[in-house]
């Protein structure tokens, strides 16, 4: 059965909070290097509806290469920084 679209926006919220604790970020660094609000950052992570321009904003204060994000979009997995691209 398809995931809802609640499902997958909890699910990539979820994901990007893992990930931004294991770079050590608080969310008010991901907030000012994503160029967002810290409201916005905190939507996001609850899984509230968001745009692929504030995802990319993220993927990009985070640091994410394209391999990462194709991991995390389409695999959903949360090792990254091992390519080297």
């Amino acid at each position: 059965m398809a995931l809802t679209t609640i499902e997958i926006s909890y699910n990539i919220g979820i994901r990007i909070n893992n990930i931004r604790k294991g770079k050590g970020m608080s969310l008010l660094e991901l907030a000012l290097k994503a160029d967002v609000s810290l409201s916005t950052i905190k939507n996001v992570i609850k899984g509230n509806n968001t745009t692929i321009e504030i995802l990319v904003l993220i993927f990009r204060a985070l640091e994410l290469n394209k391999n990462d994000i194709y991991k995390f979009l389409i695999l959903g997995e949360e090792n990254y920084g091992n390519t080297n691209e």
